[in-house]
């Protein structure tokens, strides 16, 4: 009688339709010629802080080894800025199977999820940022991973990194902070690499929208029925954020932008 002892995971959080998932670990995916990975013992520290990104991102995924079809169909797609939904549409999978899969993969520690990256989206640095001034090891993983692994010999200077995460803050939008700094002079790198590997790591955290419907008092220019003909007020409980409400009433974000700002009933709450 063969008996095997299986590590007991707490059950990842449910996926929503607006996650984005990040391939982040070779759980089960090791590369060729590399030993699988192994968690700690339980209650013991892990043996470091922060993930190994030139090891485990970006790393081969070997489509032909014993996945599910679910899967194997969603591993091409899972980049790090398609959400759920966008995935479901292009496999042509039901979002309900996606969904379960991602979660799947989340409870064995190949997948994290993350928030939709736009370049309207507001960040904030968290007290995790300070790692990164004195961290080399951390450093050196940033620098791969927002170069894609590049041999290139002019690699960004970690001094322009640290000023674009510091300059993220409430009230500046990525894309302004993008646009203050394009013509930096130093070696150019992408920004949205970066926005992905400070978020996997804690450094920063993304501000969501969540609207707020505070009357319920008719308007008499019939705007209010223009927003009950596409089911959207009933979203606006300050519970969904707006990554949310776009994915479940099926419309962008611009059209949602337009119905907060036209609607003086409408409050925004920033969190």
């Amino acid at each position: 009688m063969h008996l095997k002892v299986l590590e007991v995971r707490k059950d990842p959080a449910p996926v929503h339709s607006h996650d984005v998932p990040v391939l982040v670990a070779s759980v089960g995916l090791p590369r060729p010629g590399r030993p699988q990975r192994t968690a700690p013992p339980e209650g013991a520290e892990p043996p470091s802080e922060h993930l190994d990104v030139e090891d485990d991102e970006p790393f081969e995924v070997d489509l032909n080894a014993d996945w599910d079809l679910t899967t194997r169909q969603l591993l091409p797609y899972i980049n790090g800025y398609n959400h759920v939904s966008k995935i479901a549409a292009d496999t042509n999978v039901e979002k309900t199977l996606v969904k379960s899969c991602i979660q799947n993969l989340v409870y064995y520690g190949v997948v994290t999820l993350i928030p939709v990256l736009k370049f309207s989206n507001m960040y904030r640095a968290t007290p995790k940022l300070s790692r990164m001034f004195v961290d080399q090891e951390l450093q050196k993983s940033c620098i791969n991973f927002i170069t894609n692994g590049s041999d290139a010999k002019d690699k960004p200077a970690m001094a322009d990194v640290l000023e674009i995460l510091c300059s993220l803050q409430q009230g500046t939008t990525l894309r302004a902070v993008c646009e203050r700094y394009s013509n930096s002079p130093g070696a150019s790198f992408d920004v949205r690499r970066l926005v992905v590997f400070a978020q996997l790591h804690g450094l920063i955290k993304c501000l969501k929208r969540y609207p707020v419907y505070i009357r319920h008092s008719p308007r008499p220019n019939g705007f209010n029925n223009r927003i009950d003909s596409i089911g959207i007020r009933r979203l606006f409980t300050g519970r969904h954020c707006t990554d949310e409400i776009c994915c479940l009433a099926r419309i962008d974000l611009p059209a949602l932008d337009q119905i907060i700002e036209d609607d003086p009933n409408i409050a925004v709450i920033w969190r």
